[in-house]
């Protein structure tokens, strides 16, 4: 059987009668809005309407073009900022809800460790970073992306044994083991956001003499230390807002 679609073109918000199956009706009013009727009763199909309760739900993400953020809409919804050019995503999580800046290229959530969690209540340029290092920064609004980290130049420092980094060091641990054992390099105390260090067997001692890389308390991708078990080996690490990770 052949079926047919009659579109009809309203200026109010009266929807299409019930008994009109198959009947599309665009509402041109106050807002925009696209009704189908059926012998269950109309559907809303698409509104423009903030917080229309009966809208069928589209398959597809289309964002808000604008200059200053949309209110009234879902989690989830996009955003286009037409000033920046930047698009943000609503993003809830237990503590807030906030837009969020997406030019970063993450999928928030998507991976084990990129879960995001935002402060509740953030003051005005405060920086919010993920373990993978990934940040953003208040700007009383929204969530906007930041850059990196600027990381200082590192300092070359010569151990010849187990050392406790002072807090706030930045630098290149060379370590030239000469104790006949393994050796301990235990990491900095209270580190910051985007603190770099980078621990380095330099007498190719290490394979013998395993060096141990401590978190002090803090995790190192997870786990309380890692070893340098190999000749020559090193490591390369950045505070990321909670955790140290390699780089």
């Amino acid at each position: 059987m052949t079926q047919r679609v009659q579109i009809s073109r309203r200026n109010d918000n009266t929807p299409p009668p019930a008994r009109l199956s198959g009947v599309l009706s665009a509402e041109l009013g106050a807002y925009t809005k696209l009704w189908i009727g059926s012998p269950s009763g109309n559907r809303l199909l698409l509104s423009s309407e903030p917080g229309e309760p009966d809208v069928v739900a589209p398959t597809y993400a289309v964002a808000i073009v604008g200059a200053t953020p949309p209110v009234g809409v879902a989690p989830g919804s996009l955003w286009f900022d037409s000033a920046s050019s930047q698009l943000f995503a609503l993003y809830q999580d237990p503590n807030s809800t906030a837009w969020v800046a997406l030019s970063t290229g993450i999928a928030l959530g998507s991976s084990p460790g990129t879960a995001a969690d935002f402060p509740a209540a953030p003051s005005v340029g405060q920086v919010y970073a993920l373990p993978n290092g990934l940040r953003w920064s208040w700007d009383g609004v929204k969530w906007v992306a930041a850059p990196p980290a600027t990381a200082p130049a590192q300092t070359p420092v010569p151990v010849t044994g187990s050392t406790v980094l002072a807090p706030g060091f930045v630098g290149l641990i060379l370590v030239a083991n000469n104790t006949g054992g393994p050796v301990t390099i235990t990491l900095p105390l209270s580190p910051v956001t985007g603190q770099r260090l980078t621990v380095k067997d330099i007498l190719g001692n290490a394979g013998s003499y395993p060096i141990t890389v401590a978190g002090n308390g803090v995790l190192i991708e997870g786990a309380p230390s890692l070893v340098l078990a190999y000749a020559y080996s090193w490591v390369d690490l950045v505070f990321a807002g909670s955790q140290w990770v390699q780089v």
